[in-house]
C-alpha cells in the first residue's frame, strides 16, 4: 500500500519536474482516486488524503468485522442438529442482524469512493480557480447598528 501512494506521489509531482504546465486533469484525479485519497493527493490537497483513507480502512474494517460474524452464525445454524429450537431461530436473527450491519458499511463505503471521486474530480478542475480579494460579499451589522449587505467589486 506504501508504494503505491509513492507512486501516486511522484506520479502527481510529474508536472514541476518536466516542466508542463500547472493545471490538473479531472480524469486522473478520479483515477487516482481508486485509492481513496489518491486523487486528493494528486490536487495537491494533502490534509484530505488522509481523511478520505482512514474513513474507507475504518469503515472496511467493520464490513469486514459484520461479515466474519454473519459467516460464523451460518455454521452454528449448519451445525444444528434442531433446525425447529428457540436457539436456531434466534441465530438466525443474530445471522440477519449481522448481515444487514455488513450490508449497511459497504454502502458507507461506497459513499466515501464517490465523495473521494467526486471531491478528486472538482478539486483538479477547479485547481487554477483564481481566487483573489478583488470580489468581497459581507453580511454583518453596519456602523449604525443595521443589518446589511455588502457587495464589493474592486475595479482595477
Amino acid at each position: 500500500m506504501i508504494k503505491i501512494l509513492i507512486v501516486i506521489l511522484i506520479l502527481s509531482s510529474n508536472t514541476y519536474m518536466f516542466g508542463q504546465d500547472n493545471s490538473k486533469s479531472p480524469t486522473k484525479a478520479m483515477l487516482f482516486s481508486i485509492i481513496p485519497g489518491g486523487g486528493q493527493v494528486y490536487n495537491e490537497d494533502y490534509w484530505k488524503a488522509p481523511i478520505m483513507f482512514g474513513a474507507a480502512g475504518v469503515v472496511l474494517t467493520s464490513a469486514l468485522y459484520y461479515d466474519g460474524l454473519f459467516k460464523d452464525s451460518e455454521k452454528l445454524i449448519e451445525n444444528e442438529t434442531d433446525k425447529t429450537s428457540n436457539y436456531v431461530s434466534q441465530l438466525k436473527r443474530r445471522k440477519e442482524y449481522y448481515r444487514d450491519y455488513r450490508d449497511q458499511f459497504y454502502l458507507y463505503l461506497g459513499a466515501i469512493y464517490v465523495v473521494s471521486l467526486l471531491d478528486a474530480y472538482t478539486g483538479a478542475y477547479l485547481y487554477n480557480f483564481d481566487i483573489n480579494e478583488d470580489t468581497s460579499f459581507n453580511i454583518g451589522i453596519t456602523k449604525r447598528n443595521q443589518v446589511g449587505i455588502n457587495l464589493t467589486i474592486k475595479l482595477d
